[in-house]
């Protein structure tokens, strides 16, 4: 499984040195790509809305996400987020992504 994982926004937001974060859970911890799986199945991740919360006004240091993930058939989806993310699953997956993201910076 492939993941592209992108956050945008926030306070000080630099577009320029934003970019996705590549994760191959070939290239994870059996544990993490074990748990990474779980997720995905956990969030119905494939059957998700493309576009998942919107900017509210006065939102400006909300944050966006972007995660693209194929799966081993070649099945892709992305979803966009936007803060505040309301589905408790989907926090905690997040979580798990973003902490996986910080380890391959």
């Amino acid at each position: 499984m492939r993941v592209e994982f992108m956050a945008e926004g926030g306070i000080a937001y630099f577009p320029n040195l934003s970019k996705p974060i590549v994760i191959d859970s070939r290239d994870l911890s059996q544990n993490d790509a074990i748990q990474l799986k779980e997720w995905v199945d956990e969030t119905h991740f494939f059957t998700m809305s493309p576009q998942s919360g919107k900017f509210t006004p006065g939102a400006a240091d909300f944050r966006s996400y972007t995660i693209t993930i194929e799966d081993d058939k070649g099945k892709k989806h992305s979803v966009k987020l936007t803060d505040p993310v309301v589905d408790p699953n989907m926090q905690q997956f997040l979580h798990f992504l973003k902490e996986l993201a910080k380890s391959r910076e």
